[in-house]
């Protein structure tokens, strides 16, 4: 399974169809914070956690059932991150520095 940085989006409709909620949209970032996200090093691995979520949603791409838990670099400072399965972003960030 590959993990993302979900970028959060905003949301524009492009084209509205003749079937009622059928739309084209596009998708921009509300915010640039992702850019210049990068890996912290700590020893022989990244410093992540697996966390296991039992949600029984019906419907794993809305909510994630398992996460990365850890912390990156933005610029100079540490933020707390939550990777999530590629299938549950619109907009995301696979790799890193």
């Amino acid at each position: 399974m590959v993990y993302a940085l979900d970028i959060p989006a905003n949301e524009k409709i492009t084209k509205k169809y003749t079937v009622p909620g059928f739309y084209d949209y596009y998708h921009t970032p509300k915010n640039r914070d992702y850019v210049n996200m990068r890996l912290i090093k700590q020893k022989d691995y990244f410093g992540f956690s697996f966390e296991r979520k039992d949600l029984k949603t019906g419907n794993p791409w809305s909510i994630p059932e398992s996460v990365l838990m850890g912390k990156m670099k933005n610029r100079d400072d540490t933020v707390e991150v939550q990777l999530i399965p590629m299938g549950c972003t619109l907009l995301r960030r696979v790799t890193f520095r």
